[in-house]
């Protein structure tokens, strides 16, 4: 291991030494267990896992055209925001189409 030093904030700190307490083990432990959550977040690894593990998730879109649902939602966003840019607050802005 190496040794390094960071800056947190009072508040960062203070969560950090309750966790560390709650948990009784040194913070230096809770810091690791982050960074290593942290960056195993980061990786390309974890984002294709988390797309294998929802892809599908909606069984009611099973054959829904991707391309043609995606062209679906967009239709209409000139619409919608040249009505926001006019100041227009529409409830609910679908049903207006």
């Amino acid at each position: 291991m190496e040794r390094t030093q960071i800056y947190l904030t009072a508040e960062q700190k203070a969560a950090l030494e309750e966790l560390a307490r709650r948990k009784s083990v040194p913070m230096a432990d809770v810091v690791r267990e982050a960074v290593s959550e942290y960056l195993a977040r980061k990786t390309s690894d974890h984002r294709l896992r988390i797309l294998d593990d929802t892809f599908a998730a909606v069984p009611e879109w099973h054959d829904v055209d991707g391309v043609e649902h995606v062209r679906r939602l967009r239709s209409g966003w000139e619409a919608r925001r040249d009505r926001l840019a006019r100041g227009v607050v529409v409830q609910n802005d679908r049903d207006q189409e």
